[in-house]
């Protein structure tokens, strides 16, 4: 893999990327895209020359944020994009008893490696499947949004159902929760097109709807779950009962190793140096 850490590292300065939060979905014999994203604002370019550093203030902490975290093959990773990608798990990590400070020190920074890993294979899947052609259309986008819509209603009907005091949001509910999380409509759009690019194109370079399940490997997970302890056996449904629904988990299973793989086999060719 050609990968390094490079504190000195200089590359060319690019426009920063407009990047939105991901909202995972997931669809049976598919691929779940796991991940966390954001927004990031483009801004236009100023006229700074001929100004020392010490002399910007607050403009010179506002380009701060577009250094390099990260090189994918020559493009940048700047510190804003790893910034609003992480910003989402860092305030629930803050938000959760971990007993110490440093165990807590411990999960941001490793946390927020795991997401630069992932900002990086991300941006080499993308490049992938741009190179292959393959094309996402706005009715796909918005099926999907719709989507997202749906099921976030349906989670609040859930809550409101059980405490009635609460009631059903509507969709405006939805965007505000989007505003929240730091994107508008727009921006999340943009983001579920990506993930959507690359989900495709992964289904076709993998074939990931057609993975062989065999009975046993079937079998064989039914039986695990029967022994485990506690589990009451006069509460286990019938093999054939769930047959269908163990198949789809082994699927998975499978098709997410073979997306781990895949992923493996690109970065080892990309040239890939993280500056943190």
């Amino acid at each position: 893999m050609n990968e390094e850490k490079n504190e000195n590292q200089e590359g060319a300065v690019k426009k920063p990327e407009t990047t939105s939060r991901k909202r995972p979905s997931s669809k049976k014999r598919n691929v779940v895209i796991a991940a966390v994203v954001a927004v990031i604002l483009i801004v236009a370019a100023l006229g700074v020359a001929g100004y020392k550093t010490d002399k910007l203030g607050p403009i010179s902490s506002f380009f701060s944020g577009y250094k390099a975290v990260a090189y994918v093959n020559g493009t940048k990773i700047t510190e804003n994009e790893l910034a609003t990608r992480f910003a989402p798990l860092e305030k629930q990590i803050e938000m959760t008893n971990f007993g110490t400070s440093t165990n807590k020190a411990d999960l941001i920074n490793s946390t927020k490696h795991q997401v630069l890993d992932d900002l990086i294979n991300e941006k080499l899947l993308l490049a992938e499947a741009n190179k292959a052609g393959i094309t996402v259309t706005d009715e796909q986008v918005q099926e999907q949004y719709d989507a997202s819509v749906q099921q976030y209603q349906a989670q609040q009907g859930a809550i409101a159902s059980s405490s009635p005091s609460s009631t059903v949001a509507a969709t405006s509910s939805f965007e505000d929760q989007l505003k929240e999380a730091g994107y508008t409509p727009t921006t999340y759009k943009e983001e579920l097109r990506k993930q959507i690019l690359i989900s495709m194109y992964l289904t076709k370079q993998l074939d990931l709807n057609n993975i062989p399940v065999t009975d046993q490997e079937t079998k064989a997970l039914y039986d695990q779950y029967s022994s485990m302890p506690g589990v009451d056996k006069s509460q286990i449904p019938a093999y054939d009962d769930v047959k269908s629904t163990l198949q789809a988990q082994i699927q998975q299973q499978k098709a997410q190793q073979k997306v781990q793989d895949y992923v493996n086999q690109v970065r080892s060719k990309a040239q890939v140096k993280v500056l943190i």
